[in-house]
């Protein structure tokens, strides 16, 4: 009778351990660049809001408004914008 050692045994565990590590970076990655896109997609509607807000003001000098998602007060040529539980603070783009 022929005895064949396990030579494959310890190869297919290291390949399996590599792969499941490039797996969990290639997660972390994804997880980190969905976290930016989504930054930057925030960060686009306030600047979106900045620009309508600061015209409104120039045209009908109010201090108040009420967009989809947002609450936005005038204080002092600056403008406050409650986004979800965030608050940001941003200048009036007119004078």
């Amino acid at each position: 009778m022929n005895k064949k050692n396990a030579y494959v045994l310890v190869p297919t565990i290291l390949v399996l351990g590599a792969l499941s590590t490039l797996f969990i970076l290639q997660n972390m990655s994804f997880n980190q660049q969905l976290r930016a896109r989504a930054h930057l997609i925030e960060m686009a509607k306030i600047d979106k809001i900045q620009m309508i807000v600061s015209t409104q003001v120039y045209k009908h000098n109010a201090t108040k408004f009420n967009f989809d998602e947002a609450k936005v007060t005038i204080m002092d040529k600056q403008i406050k914008i409650y986004l979800g539980k965030r608050i940001y603070q941003r200048e009036l783009l007119v004078k």
